[in-house]
């Protein structure tokens, strides 16, 4: 059997549960539950980047950089990465399964607008 190691955790979906304060913490960021199913998108010594793929937000100017008026502006959803330190993780679990390499890539909802794992 081979060692888990948190670097082998890139690149695949997990089940990510969160202490309690994280919720309130990182509301603004679309987490809104402790138990999450992910997409690590990088490992660092101080945390973990997840992949958010409809992180929401309205941006002031348009692709060019001019500053697109108030009244022109509206809600999109693009590609994040979200960056949750190692003292917001309570516990992460990697399934092992080879059924996986054929659903290995993130989803619509990928869990952070659900509250199942």
């Amino acid at each position: 059997m081979e060692r888990m190691e948190h670097n082998k955790l890139i690149g695949k979906k997990v089940f990510l549960k969160l202490i309690d304060s994280a919720v309130e913490d990182f509301k603004d960021w679309d987490i809104g539950y402790k138990q999450l199913t992910v997409f690590i998108s990088g490992v660092e010594q101080n945390g973990l980047w997840l992949r958010h793929p409809n992180f929401k937000i309205t941006f002031k100017v348009d692709k060019e950089g001019k500053v697109n008026p108030e009244a022109n502006r509206k809600e999109e959803e693009i590609e994040a990465d979200i960056f949750i330190p190692w003292g917001y993780v309570k516990g992460i679990v990697h399934l092992i399964d080879d059924r996986l390499k054929y659903d290995n890539e993130p989803g619509r909802e990928i869990g952070f607008t659900s509250g199942k794992i």
